[in-house]
């Protein structure tokens, strides 16, 4: 049992449990486990017997008819049903007092029920054993894992990705790093947030992978939004939002994150003409260069340096801007005029006190935020692992029944309820040589990433590109209706609505879906190390869920677990009974056991060679004796046995004599010429002078 308990509560940490389960033979050896357990609770169930038998001729009794038999067993049985067809008949069970007579029998039934439940422990444990998933054996392979250096792959850029339907929100590998980030007010940061993308084209692939060492693409997907300032031109309408530069410095002084670099020689002014606002409640994202902002988000995979430049064209700020409550008659009036400020958070509140109420009571405002992005990719070494069963998630724009599709799911997944990576369903991404950071971290094969996957606009001859985030879309400027539901949901529906997770989960499925359409021409191969997932019988399995819990307590394990308590107390009760409650028998001594059975009341019946049972219970009737109840016991001179205790079945000592019969105290061992002699016999009922033998010839003499 304690070998069973191990396939139970043991899990695929352990190597020969899940080289067991891998190689399909968990079945097999249950069934063969099982067989050794049944045949141990036989063996131990027929000494058991030996000792029961062992006590109904010591302590409780047994009919005359039956003290051959019952005392055989004491040498050898095929198990409790050969003592019950002497002990648990009617009549045995319906003797007189005393009540003592009945403990063997309890006994009795309670080993046979034991031993028969024994037999369907098998049955039991195989009802435990349900398909589920194990990791395989690692198996080493090439994969093409990136673009060769010089390759183009994929060459067509003329369509923007935020145009594009994601092809599919990939399962990716996450590392949670366990510093978090610590931000001051108008500021939220998403801290560390590296992911890899694995290079397994097919989906099934993916979610079957236990474990990925080699190489992958990792992105750093982090972001910072920030509260702006605004500035009013002397109409009262807003013209420029400005960089607050106090706000970055403290930011980096406070978090000692070093990368957001800015350009402190000048103040950085947006024109806010050049953004595009709906009045709708959507949302608008408005791609900047670092030309405007003076400043950008150093990613994990560079150095920061005091003489970074920020007046390259890099476009990874976003002004963000909404209108939560629609404006009178769903306008925006020009000019504006002066609207009041206020800081919430990452956002800035414009509140137009002039215009009238809107429809909910309260005044009109539009709310606007800068955020950064650090999106690039390297290729690196990985390690990517999950400890539960992954889901990879099929964009919809409908459900089945032609609702609007709901992304719960994939803001879950993407990281909306702050679990583990594993818990998510994503995999858990480590790295053999420590956390990257550095242009050492990798090689820059996939700046593909960062090309196609953020710049809203090809077009180099403006410096702001909107678009907008709209669940209808259709409108010029405006993104797959795809990435409007989701960044929505993010900011209506989410658990904690924040507008640097909305834009961390855009970058994420953008750059998933550029990665997996410059999957098929990868052509550089590097060798991968990858454990699988496959559906082999276990204890407790569940088919297509995988978890590293062990089975533990299961319906079958705990039924066979409880017989065998209770079989092992039953057995340890009566083996107590025989050490401390017999004194003349012995197990498996023939000579012994057959020596006790001779006593001058069955002498005759010894020594009648070829009699039957049949024959020698009629003579037992014939001479009045069947219907006693007899017990072994050591004779005065301490050195043989004979039988004692004799009563009828109901329970009255020496009921004969009451009736006339014999009273019999003691036989002559010898049988002379077939007459009864006893040396105190008293008349009380015609007593036989001549055994029936005398009168009829025996069949075999």
């Amino acid at each position: 049992m304690g070998f069973m308990s191990f396939l139970w509560f043991a899990n695929d940490s352990n190597p020969a449990w899940r080289g067991l389960a891998s190689n399909n033979g968990m079945t097999r050896v249950v069934v063969i486990v099982s067989l050794i357990i049944t045949a141990s609770v036989m063996s131990q169930a027929g000494v058991a017997t030996s000792m029961l038998a062992s006590l109904a001729l010591e302590n409780t009794g047994t009919s005359l008819p039956h003290l051959a038999s019952v005392s055989i067993i004491r040498n050898s049985n095929s198990g409790p049903l050969a003592l019950a067809y002497y002990l648990l008949r009617p009549s045995e069970l319906s003797r007189g007092r005393p009540k003592k007579h009945l403990l063997t029998p309890v006994l009795l039934t309670l080993l046979v029920l034991t031993a028969l439940l024994s037999q369907f422990s098998s049955f039991a444990l195989i009802s435990d054993i349900t398909v589920g998933l194990v990791p395989g054996r690692p198996a080493s392979d090439f994969l093409k894992t990136s673009l060769a250096p010089g390759s183009l792959g994929k060459s067509d850029n003329s369509t923007s990705t935020w145009l594009q339907k994601p092809i599919s929100y990939a399962a990716f590998a996450e590392f949670q790093s366990k510093q978090r980030s610590t931000t001051p007010s108008r500021v939220t940061d998403t801290g560390v947030a590296l992911r890899a993308l694995l290079p397994i084209a097919d989906g099934q692939d993916r979610i079957s992978l236990k474990k990925y060492t080699g190489s992958a693409t990792v992105l750093d997907t982090r972001v910072l939004c920030v509260s702006p300032d605004a500035a009013v031109d002397e109409t009262g309408n807003l013209a420029f939002l400005s960089v607050p530069q106090e706000v970055l410095q403290n930011y980096s002084a406070s978090s000692g994150n070093s990368r957001l670099v800015q350009d402190i020689s000048s103040k950085a002014l947006i024109p806010f003409s050049g953004t595009k606002i709906l009045l709708d409640g959507n949302f608008t994202l408005n791609q900047i260069s670092t030309q405007l902002s003076g400043s950008f988000l150093m990613s994990q995979f560079n150095q920061p340096s005091e003489n970074s430049n920020v007046k390259q064209d890099t476009f990874n700020q976003y002004i963000v801007t909404n209108v939560p409550l629609p404006f009178p008659n769903n306008t925006l009036p020009k000019p504006l005029g002066n609207p009041t400020q206020s800081i919430v958070g990452e956002w800035l509140h414009l509140i137009y006190e002039d215009l009238p109420l809107t429809t909910s009571g309260s005044r009109p405002f539009i709310r606007v935020s800068l955020c950064y992005n650090a999106l690039s990719a390297v290729d690196m070494d990985i390690q990517a692992s999950t400890g539960s069963t992954r889901t990879e998630i099929i964009p919809l724009r409908t459900s089945s029944s032609g609702s609007p599709h709901s992304f719960e799911t994939t803001r879950f997944q993407l990281g909306d309820s702050k679990a583990s990576p594993n818990e998510r369903g994503l995999l858990e991404l480590k790295f053999p040589n420590g956390i990257p950071e550095g242009p050492a971290s990798g090689t820059n094969g996939s700046d593909y990433i960062r090309r196609s996957a953020q710049w809203i606009s090809q077009s180099s001859n403006a410096t702001i590109h909107p678009i907008s985030l709209s669940p209808q879309g259709g409108g010029t400027n405006q993104s797959h209706p795809d990435f409007g539901l989701l960044f929505n949901e993010i900011m209506y529906n989410a658990l904690s609505p924040n507008i640097g997770f909305a834009m961390q989960s855009m970058i994420t499925i953008l750059a998933q879906t550029v990665y997996q359409e410059q999957l098929p021409y990868f052509d550089k191969s590097t060798g991968v190390k990858l454990i699988r997932l496959t559906h082999v019988p276990i204890p407790g399995g569940h088919e297509g869920v995988y978890s590293s819990v062990p089975a533990g307590f299961q319906p079958g394990y705990i039924a066979v677990l409880v017989v065998l308590i209770f079989h092992l107390l039953l057995v340890a009760g009566i083996s107590y009974l025989f050490l401390f409650h017999t004194t003349l028998s012995t197990l498996h001594n023939a000579w012994q056991i057959f020596s006790h059975n001779h006593d001058p009341l069955t002498s005759r019946y010894l020594t009648s060679s070829f009699a039957s049972d049949t024959q020698v219970t009629r003579w037992m009737g014939e001479d009045k004796t069947s219907n006693l109840i007899v017990t072994i016991g050591s004779k005065d001179d301490s050195r043989s046995t004979g039988l004692k205790e004799m009563r009828t079945r109901d329970g009255s000592v020496n009921a004969m004599d009451e009736e006339g019969g014999l009273e019999i105290s003691h036989w002559d061992d010898r049988l002379r010429k077939g007459n009864f002699h006893n040396a105190n016999v008293r008349a009380g009922r015609g007593v036989p002078s001549r055994h029936p033998w005398q009168e009829v010839r025996p069949p075999w003499s």
